[in-house]
Parts: structure tokens; C-alpha cells; sequence
């Protein structure tokens, strides 16, 4: 019951399939909903003044085929007025989203606990918790042509030379903003990258309540470090009522937007 508000959404490559989804659980206690208010403006304009990467795959990796993926424990750079524990489970649900798309896509994926377990038994877990924890921005990271003495990339190095990998490209995930608000700028008329919709029926007007989903993506090739794939969504949507099921629906959604259509990471699936 989503109806896509055309004259703002910039990108042709968004999925055209709007999925009702019934009930479930958001990852998000509905007490808690509507508690994560961080200004609006402020987050959408500080997204603007990022330097934005290059999205898609990476011109070197054009062609390139892989089938395996080894996901990584997904994290945030920013609090996004969140306990530690909500945040938590917020990133559980973006890996549990991102799992189950990747694999309707068919990819074989390997998820972050099966990642974290394989680590823990090659006993280089502690080597991986040195040197992978980000704290900023993840567009920050893995930029192999400037600097080989980085520690996510020494870290790599490290595990990759020890047999410590699974075999398969590496993804990383950033949630960069979660929240449910009171919508009175439009995303999509400040960041290029966004899209804005609404359930059927609603009248598009600023202070309508609204989820917002900002999600970032990068796939890395484990033999050198360079990022193969980057790509990075953030869908506002407009709601009549803040519910659990219409916040499952926009981390869903925005999933699918980084990892489907022109920009996606499908072009790189082996088949």
C-alpha cells in the first residue's frame, strides 16, 4: 500500500516492488519509536556537505564475478539518539534484512554471527577487534590508494596471510540514521541519493510523521583491500501513524535500494 511520490524520487534504478508487509517485529519497541527524534535538518544537511563516493561497482571490478559473501557485524558512527541496546538491535535487523536479500538474490551468504563464530575458532578474533573498530564514517575506510598503513587494512593483511578468512568478498554495513520524526524538509530536495514516499493515501505536507532509513554499503576484496562496490540509500517515508510494521518496511525497503537495481551489488553475482 506504498505510493511513490515521482516528482521527488531522483533515481530510475529504485525497486518498483512495494511489498505490504503483516505485522512483525521492527527491531524497534514502539515505546521507543518515537523517542528517537534527532533534528531533521540537521541530519539531512550534514549528509549533504559529505563529499559523496562513487557508487556502484568500481571500474577495476567491472566483470569481476564473485558468489559468496561474508558479512560483518554491522555498526553506526553516530548515536542517532539511540540506547546502546536499541542500536543493537536495530543493526541485528539490517543484517537479518540484508542476509535475506542478498540471498533471494543468490548470493551464498555468510552472516555476521557465523562470520564472528569462524574468527572466534581460528582464534584471530581478538586481531579482528584491534583492528576493525570504526568509529567514523565507513565511506572513511578501505581507501587502499591512499594509505596501506591503515590499520582496517593492515588488519586485513594480517588475517587474510594467517588463513583466518572465510573464503568469500567481505561486506560492511553502516546504519547512518534510524529514527521516526515529524518530516518538514524533504530528503530527496537536499541529498541526491535519497528517496522520499508514502503510504497510499497520505498527502505529501511537511510535519506529516515519517521513518527514516539511512544505510551504507561496502563490499571489499579480501586479496587486496580495495572496495569492489559501494552503494548507500536513504529513504524517508511518509505514515499516516508511527507503527512497528511501517519501520520494518522502510529498513526493508532501504535494503533493497542499496542492494538492488543499476547501483546494486546483483551485477556482481556469479551465475
Amino acid at each position: 500500500m506504498l505510493q511513490r511520490l515521482v516528482r521527488r524520487s531522483p533515481h530510475e534504478e529504485v525497486v518498483a516492488s512495494y511489498r505490504e508487509r503483516a505485522g512483525g517485529f521492527c527491531g524497534l519497541r514502539a515505546n521507543h519509536c518515537g523517542m528517537w527524534i534527532v533534528l531533521a535538518l540537521v541530519v539531512i544537511v550534514s549528509a549533504c556537505r559529505q563529499q559523496v563516493p562513487d557508487r556502484g561497482i568500481r571500474p577495476e571490478f567491472k566483470g569481476e564475478k564473485v558468489s559468496k559473501v561474508v558479512m560483518t557485524p554491522f555498526y553506526s558512527s553516530s548515536l542517532f539518539g539511540a540506547s546502546e541496546a536499541d542500536r543493537e538491535e536495530v543493526y541485528e535487523r539490517y543484517e537479518q534484512y540484508t542476509s535475506e536479500f542478498l540471498t533471494g538474490l543468490g548470493f551464498d551468504v555468510m552472516g555476521p554471527r557465523e562470520f564472528s563464530q569462524h574468527l572466534v575458532e581460528k582464534g584471530a578474533w581478538q586481531s579482528y577487534e584491534d583492528g576493525w573498530v570504526f568509529r567514523n564514517a565507513l565511506e572513511n575506510y578501505f581507501r587502499a590508494s591512499l594509505d596501506r598503513s591503515a590499520a582496517e587494512l593492515v588488519t586485513l593483511k594480517t588475517l587474510r596471510e594467517s588463513g583466518a578468512l572465510p573464503e568469500g568478498v567481505l561486506l560492511f554495513g553502516e546504519v547512518v540514521y534510524q529514527s521516526t520524526l515529524e518530516c518538514r524538509v524533504f530528503a530527496d530536495e537536499q541529498v541526491t541519493y535519497a528517496t522520499v514516499d508514502l503510504l497510499k493515501g497520505i498527502k505529501v505536507e511537511a510535519g506529516n510523521p515519517c521513518v527514516v532509513s539511512h544505510l551504507y554499503g561496502v563490499i571489499v576484496d579480501p586479496s587486496s583491500g580495495q572496495i569492489m562496490w559501494s552503494n548507500r540509500a536513504l529513504l524517508e517515508l511518509h505514515v499516516d501513524k508511527i507503527s512497528d510494521a511501517v519501520v520494518e518496511l522502510n529498513m526493508q525497503r532501504v535494503v533493497e535500494l542499496v542492494f538492488a537495481g543499476k547501483q546494486g551489488a546483483e551485477a556482481l553475482l556469479a551465475r
